[in-house]
């Protein structure tokens, strides 16, 4: 299924946060990233239906005459402390609508989670990753349209963030998948896609490896004391020890320079510096 997004803006009081945005999310991996008050947020929010909007968002032909089904994982999830993980699941296929079958679907999203040892726990004495876990196994629950994680890893440790990353990889749904993140190498791990947001417009949306070849022999080390010697304009995206690395929309030739291999927090740091559309 493909969402089509045309013309969606959004207006809180007299400030912009969507600006006219214009979009088709096919059914793939997609990494929302920007920088705090980008509009992130507010475009999840618009897609989940829950706020009202100017514009319009089409979620596939077959879809128009029927009720609209979303896994969602907002930031901040928690659960009823007095409830089993199976009963919590239970709960949300009753929110969902869905009672047929539920013994058989809640299984199912528990193995793919890796829960199923502890359905019958309370979800009070879960940690905080197989809480985050369960989150994501509500989200799955049924057939949705369009999965949405928003900031699903803040909070987890090294191995929890490895753990989730392997649960979105093997997810095998033909619906558009959405991870809005801070962490970037999140992004690099798990998505194919990304939607760059600054200042309520898309500013990028595309394949990750294409915008990566894009910056190839764009990014350099410069030690710090040769820096004032460069002429062309470029932008500083980092300082690590003694060196300064840096990104150039122009080939540089200087000895002193080393050029590097772009990654994905290069990328991010040249969109939210540069005012004009460099890839």
């Amino acid at each position: 299924m493909e969402i089509k997004v045309e013309n969606l803006t959004k207006n809180y009081r007299k400030r912009t946060v969507i600006d006219h945005i214009s979009c088709i999310l096919k059914p793939q991996k997609y990494g929302l990233i920007g920088p705090n008050g980008s509009g992130k947020t507010t475009f999840i929010r618009c897609l989940l239906q829950i706020i009202n909007y100017k514009g319009t968002i089409t979620f596939g032909e077959e879809k128009q005459n029927k009720q609209l089904q979303i896994g969602y994982l907002p930031q901040t999830f928690s659960a009823f402390k007095e409830l089993s993980v199976y009963e919590q699941l239970e709960y949300f296929l009753v929110l969902k609508n869905m009672t047929q079958n539920k013994n058989d679907e809640i299984d199912r999203v528990l193995k793919i989670v890796n829960l199923e040892d502890y359905k019958h726990q309370k979800t009070n004495s879960l940690s905080g990753g197989m809480m985050r876990r369960l989150g994501i196994a509500q989200a799955l629950l049924g057939q949705p349209d369009i999965l949405i994680f928003d900031e699903p890893t803040v909070g987890l440790d090294p191995d929890e963030r490895l753990r989730f990353r392997e649960i979105i990889n093997n997810i095998q749904l033909d619906i558009p998948v959405i991870l809005s993140t801070h962490i970037i190498e999140d992004v690099s791990h798990v998505c194919d896609q990304i939607i760059f947001l600054k200042n309520g417009q898309i500013k990028y949306i595309g394949d990750i490896h294409i915008l990566l070849e894009k910056a190839n022999g764009h990014i350099y080390e410069c030690p710090i004391e040769k820096f004032d010697i460069i002429k062309e304009k470029i932008l500083k995206l980092e300082i690590k020890e003694h060196q300064l690395r840096i990104f150039s929309s122009s080939n540089l030739n200087y000895p002193f320079l080393t050029t590097v291999k772009p990654t994905m927090e290069d990328i991010y740091q040249t969109i939210n510096q540069s005012n004009e559309t460099i890839f």
